[in-house]
């Protein structure tokens, strides 16, 4: 089980979105740059 503060990996949000996985991490290197700030370690 992954604690509920990590973001989930390509391969899982390409599974869970029924998309490819290039398109996922494509998305989520957009979010994860949009959020930078955000999520400031």
């Amino acid at each position: 089980m992954r604690s509920s503060g990590t973001a989930p990996t390509s391969e899982e949000v390409a599974e869970s979105s029924g998309g490819d996985v290039e398109t996922a991490r494509e998305a989520l290197s957009a979010v994860r740059f949009t959020d930078s700030d955000d999520t400031d370690e």
